[in-house]
């Protein structure tokens, strides 16, 4: 085997193991609701507010370090606790309070103000918007597992395609190794996902594609995201939280831009969303 299929299967399966690690924990907060939710989402937002925070002030003294960390933190952190009981609205008004406060933090520190912002608010809506479309219905984990199913296999299905067919560059300034054929690719598994879950529930075929397609497109332009603020701060991974595959935000990019872009969808169509669970 060439030293280039070699990396090929070994950067796959890490992303599967990832999943089985990260998968399960996600499906028991889902299904399990209240407070093992909020634990879970909790301390999910914390980690990727800290590793947001470190990756834009890096070289700042220690203290600053951890003060960037506590605010992104505590934004993060409101907005999940805010998420279960006061809607999508509230965590908005969290998000932007939060991204205020961290451009002034980044003034102050003369540090990345216009990043810190939009940190702290990518830190904290994604979350706030999880619990929200979680808690929003009794019937929300049919629909919540979907969206789990819809990204992550968008992903490896996106990766495989790509690797396999190659083609040309999505992003080449933002993400180098992601092709459209990648991009189709993933878009294709949605699709059947999409498909097969409409199935399995007897509800709108529909729906149930545009649903696929949109969040697919979602997942992957916040996967793209992220990269270019990598790429911006030059680093690879925002951590090593996960051996052998970085940090929590490095797997979660793509999900929390879909679930965002969900939660957006019900709280502005909620009759779209009621027909996907067949409401």
């Amino acid at each position: 085997m060439s030293l280039s299929a070699s990396s090929k299967t070994g950067n796959f399966t890490k992303r599967i193991l990832a999943a089985i690690v990260l998968a399960p924990i996600g499906i028991w907060a889902v299904m399990t609701g209240g407070i093992g939710l909020i634990l879970i989402t909790g301390v999910a937002a914390i980690v990727c507010a800290c590793e947001w925070a470190l990756m834009v002030s890096h070289n700042l003294p220690k203290w600053k370090r951890i003060c960037i960390c506590a605010v992104l933190s505590s934004g993060a952190l409101t907005g999940v606790l805010v998420g279960s009981y006061h809607g999508l609205s509230i965590v908005l008004a969290v998000s932007a309070a939060a991204g205020l406060i961290a451009w002034v933090i980044g003034v102050v520190f003369r540090n990345n103000p216009a990043s810190l912002l939009f940190g702290a608010i990518y830190v904290s809506l994604p979350f706030g918007a999880f619990i929200y479309l979680r808690e929003f219905s009794d019937n929300a984990q049919m629909m919540m597992i979907a969206i789990f199913v819809i990204v992550w296999g968008t992903d490896s299905a996106g990766y495989l395609a790509g690797k396999a067919y190659g083609g040309p560059l999505l992003s080449p300034k933002n993400s180098p190794g992601k092709t459209w054929t990648g991009a189709i690719g993933g878009v294709i598994y949605a699709a059947l996902a999409g498909a097969a879950v409409s199935n399995l529930t007897q509800t709108s075929l529909i729906l149930w594609l545009v649903w696929a397609i949109f969040l697919s497109i979602a997942s992957q332009q916040g996967d793209l995201l992220e990269s270019s603020f990598k790429r911006r701060f030059g680093i690879k991974d925002m951590s090593n939280i996960i051996p052998g595959h970085g940090g929590l935000l490095d797997r979660l990019d793509g999900l929390m831009a879909a679930v965002t872009v969900a939660a957006l969808i019900n709280m502005f169509l909620p009759q779209f969303v009621a027909g996907l669970m067949g409401e």
